[in-house]
């Protein structure tokens, strides 16, 4: 895909300068914000994938991990703004 530009002729209307800044804009905000609802997705929905491919020993696994990780960047964390 071409990024659009705006002519001159457009330019000089304020709509379509308006438009064209919304419009990147929001393209931007969108692109930077991919990587967290995947990241925030991959998170929640691992343990009932898992649920369905290996059963519950394995979803049960799965949280445990994801549990025991979370408590010790919490813990690291917490830990770490008590030193100051």
């Amino acid at each position: 895909m071409e990024k659009q530009t705006l002519s001159r002729a457009n330019m000089s209307n304020p709509r379509d300068r308006v438009r064209h800044i919304v419009v990147n804009t929001l393209t931007t905000i969108s692109h930077a914000t991919t990587p967290f609802i995947s990241t925030f997705l991959f998170v929640h929905l691992a343990a009932p994938v898992f649920a369905n491919i290996g059963g519950t020993n394995l979803a049960s696994r799965t949280m445990v991990t994801r549990l025991c990780f979370l408590q010790k960047k919490v813990v690291n964390i917490l830990n770490f703004s008590s030193s100051w």
